[in-house]
């Protein structure tokens, strides 16, 4: 009867371990799941951590004297064109998200607020070419408009800044809304000033 009681103690004592070693693992990988879902998404809602991290360095590269530098050299080449279509042909540069198979309609909209910043850049990289032509005059009538207007300029850069800002704080669809709507009539309302 002791060897039959001791046993159940021992079967008892192993099925305890064992119950406690699933929940113990059940838990780690829980927790793991938990935060490797939580690492996937992004600040804003329907847009995947991939393509939120693509578009943000997208961004950075956007500003960076290189890609300034290509995309000036791009417009003194082709004048005649508007600068709000030459943004889609710097030879050089591709700012395109890759999107997958099946992007959201957040990720599309993330997708045309990023090609919107970049039309915004060559737009302001296209008026710093403008200034630059004239720099040298030595008319001072040249000069004072150069100066104004590299003021305009200036500000157009902080606002593309500061929308940059907000798309990084954005939530949502509307928040995504709300930064291209600004973008898209920044340099009309820097003109107006």
């Amino acid at each position: 009867m002791k060897k039959e009681e001791r046993n159940k103690t021992r079967i008892n004592r192993k099925m305890i371990f064992a119950i406690l070693a699933v929940c113990i693992v059940a838990t780690v990988a829980c927790s793991v799941g938990y935060f490797h879902q939580k690492n996937l998404k992004s600040p804003i809602e329907g847009v995947s951590q991939k393509v939120y991290v693509q578009g943000m360095e997208y961004l950075d590269t956007m500003e960076t004297t290189p890609v300034k530098n290509l995309t000036m050299k791009y417009i003194s080449a082709h004048k005649e064109e508007k600068l709000d279509e030459l943004y889609a042909q710097v030879e050089g540069v591709d700012f395109k998200i890759e999107l997958g198979k099946k992007p959201t309609e957040e990720e599309l909209y993330f997708a045309e607020v990023i090609d919107k910043f970049w039309e915004s850049w060559v737009i302001c990289y296209g008026h710093e070419s403008v200034i630059s032509e004239y720099k040298d005059s030595d008319a001072q009538a040249i000069q004072m408009f150069a100066s104004m207007y590299k003021g305009i300029v200036s500000t157009f850069e902080d606002e593309i800044a500061e929308e940059k800002s907000m798309l990084k704080s954005a939530n949502d669809y509307s928040d995504m809304q709300e930064v291209y709507a600004t973008l898209e009539n920044l340099w009309n309302e820097e003109a107006e000033e």
